[in-house]
């Protein structure tokens, strides 16, 4: 399977999406544990592993010949065939990352690999991604979305960066670029399917803001799915449980987890001290403690995040730190040191959490999506044609 424009492809699509995570100031907001079904802005990450390269986009497996038309919306064969191979780069990306594995099979046309719920093909699948998203596109145009000015010189300083791109690659165009991996695909094309994602997303921001639950609607709805919403919960209906988020910074024992002499933890409390009051002596504020966090913390695991941990449950951290966050007078902002067999942890309490709450309103939040997509669904007729 391996190709040796398979990397170049990469690129092309992060510059994209990357570019488009620019333009798009209002993508829907993950918080809330929602995820959307088709990730037309794929988040970006430091590349950790090197997955295989996938199967080549232009591949006479992969390519398909239809166009596809809603109302006055025409996706031509190279359009419908460009959002095609995203969705296949899209689900290799998902499948690799998650279960480590490519789902797809160079030597078949996807009309013949079977998608793994066992029922379609995954070329049947993508069929129907590209029509929840076209379907979706229409509904933000007839919602009155236009692209902004800020949008529009986004696009622009895109399109420059794909230019500057493609001629460090040796073209003398983007749409030479372009070309060489998508089959009659165009620059202009190319910026038309930008502008698509951008409305798209903001249609999704929209659809996101627009919903909100009382507690009481939320309530209801926990003592009515509560099965569902916490199979965890050994058949409690528990609307009491909070779990907490909080930042630390942890100055380790130099030779943990073998024991230490009084020097050496004299000298780790030590450490940790400076950089407490290295903190208290700045801004002294959640973001510059996540800042410091970043630099100075000894914890891995927290490093990335500004030595924040989230939705923390009680008896998950060791005895120290666990007794310390649920403190019942814990507040915002609270800072201390605290010993543990590790070392020693500069904390901050950012807040309490509700477990309950969070795990309604993000099972709710995906119903009422799920209801608006099927509703979007069911008012637009798409006519996909082969040519």
């Amino acid at each position: 399977m391996k190709n040796t424009n398979g990397k170049i492809i990469i690129i092309i699509c992060a510059l994209f999406l990357l570019a488009l995570s620019g333009c798009n100031n209002e993508t829907p907001d993950n918080d809330n544990g929602y995820e959307w079904n088709i990730q037309v802005t794929i988040p970006t990450t430091g590349v950790e592993i090197t997955p295989p390269e996938p199967n080549v986009p232009a591949s006479p497996t992969l390519l398909v010949s239809y166009e596809l038309i809603l109302g006055d919306i025409l996706l031509t064969v190279p359009e419908y065939n460009f959002h095609f191979i995203e969705f296949m780069y899209e689900a290799f990306e998902r499948y690799w990352h998650q279960f480590g594995f490519d789902p797809f099979d160079l030597d078949l046309p996807l009309e013949e690999q079977i998608y793994l719920d066992g029922e379609q093909t995954w070329a049947n699948y993508i069929h129907s991604l590209i029509d929840e998203v076209i379907k979706q596109y229409a509904q933000a145009r007839e919602n009155g979305l236009q692209l902004t000015e800020d949008d529009i010189a986004s696009l622009v300083e895109y399109e420059l960066e794909l230019l500057h791109f493609a001629v460090s690659r040796g073209f003398a165009t983007t749409d030479e670029l372009i070309a060489s991996f998508y089959v009659d695909m165009t620059t202009e094309l190319f910026m038309q399917f930008a502008q698509r994602d951008i409305l798209i997303n903001r249609w999704r921001a929209d659809v996101m803001n627009s919903i909100s639950f009382t507690i009481e609607e939320m309530e209801e709805f926990y003592y009515d799915n509560w099965i569902e919403i916490d199979p965890m919960n050994n058949g409690v209906r528990d609307t009491t449980v909070l779990s907490m988020d909080a930042r630390h910074i942890l100055a380790m024992l130099p030779n943990h987890p073998l024991p230490s002499s009084a020097e050496e933890i004299a000298a780790t409390r030590q450490i940790a001290e400076d950089i407490f009051a290295e903190w208290q002596n700045g801004e002294a504020t959640e973001e510059s403690f996540a800042s410091l966090a970043r630099e100075r913390t000894d914890d891995p695991g927290s490093a990335a995040t500004g030595g924040l941990y989230s939705n923390i449950w009680p008896g998950q951290m060791v005895p120290e730190f666990d007794e310390w966050i649920f403190d019942p007078s814990r507040n915002f902002g609270d800072t201390d040191i605290v010993e543990t067999d590790f070392g020693f942890h500069i904390m901050f309490f950012v807040r309490s959490n509700e477990d309950w709450k969070l795990r309604t309103e993000s099972a709710m939040i995906a119903r009422a999506v799920q209801e608006i997509i099927s509703e979007v669904e069911s008012r637009f007729t798409i006519e996909r044609r082969p040519v």
